[in-house]
């Protein structure tokens, strides 16, 4: 019979053994290596997976094996090399796509976008309208019906409801446009029209769904070549015209006397103007004319504009200067470095102004204007560009979908979702088709693209993707910690 002193002993070494044996095997696992008794090498380090998909909560499938978790999710010890993954979610099409692991590090997926199976096509108004006016800025959106003043009309997305700009009584109703000029992100705009027996400029301002109209012709005389408006106190207008920039005062109806530089651009941002002479110095000063400031950091940009025209220029918080040329000149200027294009057809900037969305014919193209903030890093990288060819007639406008991770673009008659480039392929998803010659407008805010319908000529809407909002915050968050 075996004593208890025995046992005691017995119990004491076995443990001992268990423990000098698993508590290795449970620290190399935590540290990301398993053992593999058949494989060339007895302990072998894994690697990790994290998945985001918009909407959350799909299924996720790696080899064909389900995990338990959904996503957002991270799926951990994965052996190093390819690996299937289908992501799965009721009523959208299964995500599939090649993952490559590698040892000790994270493959972070955070940008995976379900489409559904079925587009959700929803018609905001019975009535048909000729264009969506390309200005409009969320939650507002300008549409039109013939070439008056009162074929305009404001549509209110967030409660659905179109008005007219002008009533029928208005003295400018049978005005007809000759140009729209848009101002502060779409809540301003100068309405150019025509009306015997004298031509007409109309400041149209929009703000909590009411608008006024206002005539400026005796402020703002014809044929200006650059209109900006100071949207962080909404009273000042800025003019150029034949190379000078002149202030007014819309309350007071006041002119103030022309800055005296003689000028080939200019821009507004934050409160302070910037000037580009003619000879090619970039000035900055305040709407008094003081604190005039050189900045001399600019100055090569001088030698890639255009010989001649004016140029409009955008200043970004980041410090990158955008200047735009009549015909299509296009040069971005930083501490990162200097970007030169020549004959773009249109741009859009993001919310997050580091990044733009270029287009020009049968190719779109994304400039990082500063890639590292993106990953919110205290360093200056240099401008990346990266052109990429559409198969198409031609491209006319562009989006940036999930804050710059897809493009939503207008090709003729098509709009196309174009996904993000992954082992050096991006795959490209017909979304719907639009009336012939009509604009689109994409709300990232709302996930929303809003369109003139190819078959019925109505507005209408469709969900690109759902917004949960504080599920794909903290994924958008932690976009922006990492490294694109």
């Amino acid at each position: 019979m075996i004593s208890l002193r025995t046992l005691r002993r017995f119990l004491f070494y076995f443990f001992l053994l268990v423990y000098i044996v698993l508590c290795p095997l449970i620290i190399l696992h935590v540290l990301g290596y398993n053992l593999r008794l058949g494989g060339k090498r007895l302990i072998q380090a894994t690697g990790d997976l994290y998945i985001a998909s918009f909407p959350p909560g799909a299924r996720v499938f790696v080899d064909a094996k389900e995990y338990s978790k959904l996503t957002p999710t991270s799926v951990l010890d994965l052996p190093p090399g390819p690996h299937e993954l289908t992501l799965s979610l009721r009523d959208y099409i299964p995500w599939i796509h090649k993952v490559t692991i590698e040892e000790g590090k994270t493959s972070v997926l955070r940008d995976v976008l379900l489409l559904p199976q079925q587009w959700r096509l929803e018609e905001l108004h019975p009535a048909a309208f000729q264009d969506i006016l390309p200005m409009s800025e969320y939650p507002n959106l300008l549409l039109q019906q013939g070439p008056r003043l009162i074929d305009l009309f404001l549509c209110e997305l967030e409660r659905q409801k179109v008005l007219p700009l002008v009533d029928l009584k208005s003295p400018f109703a049978e005005a007809r446009i000759a140009s729209l000029i848009p101002l502060a992100n779409g809540s301003v705009l100068l309405v150019e029209a025509q009306r015997e027996p004298s031509d007409l400029r109309l400041l149209v301002t929009i703000q909590s769904g009411s608008v006024t109209v206002k005539d400026l012709s005796t402020l703002i005389p014809a044929g200006i070549d650059g209109l900006e408006w100071a949207a962080e106190n909404a009273t000042d207008l800025f003019y150029y015209r034949e190379g000078f920039v002149t202030r007014i005062n819309v309350p007071s109806g006041r002119t103030y006397p022309r800055f005296p530089y003689r000028l080939r651009g200019f821009g507004i941002h934050k409160g302070t103007l910037f000037f580009l002479t003619l000879e090619g110095s970039l000035i900055s000063l305040d709407f008094d004319a003081k604190n005039v400031r050189s900045l001399d950091e600019y100055k090569s940009i001088n030698s890639l504009l255009p010989a001649s025209g004016f140029i409009r220029i955008t200043p970004g918080d980041n410090g990158v200067m955008i200047f735009r040329g009549q015909n299509g000149e296009l040069i971005t200027a930083g501490k990162g470095g200097t970007v030169a294009l020549e004959r773009i057809t249109g741009y859009r900037d993001d919310p997050d102004p580091s990044q733009l969305v270029l287009w020009q014919d049968q190719r779109l193209a994304v400039l990082r204007l500063d890639p590292a903030a993106i990953s919110d890093q205290n360093t200056t990288a240099a401008p990346q560009l990266q052109w990429i060819p559409v198969s198409g007639v031609k491209v006319q406008q562009a989006f940036f979908v999930l804050e710059g991770t897809h493009i939503l673009y207008r090709d003729g008659e098509s709009v196309v979702l174009l996904g993000p480039e992954r082992e050096g392929q991006r795959r490209v998803f017909p979304v719907t088709n639009v009336h012939p010659d009509t604009s689109i407008y994409y709300s990232d805010h709302a996930g929303r693209l809003y369109y003139i319908n190819g078959r019925t000529g109505r507005l209408s809407s469709l969900q690109i993707f759902e917004k949960t909002q504080f599920v794909d915050q903290m994924l958008l968050d932690l976009r922006k910690r990492l490294p694109p």
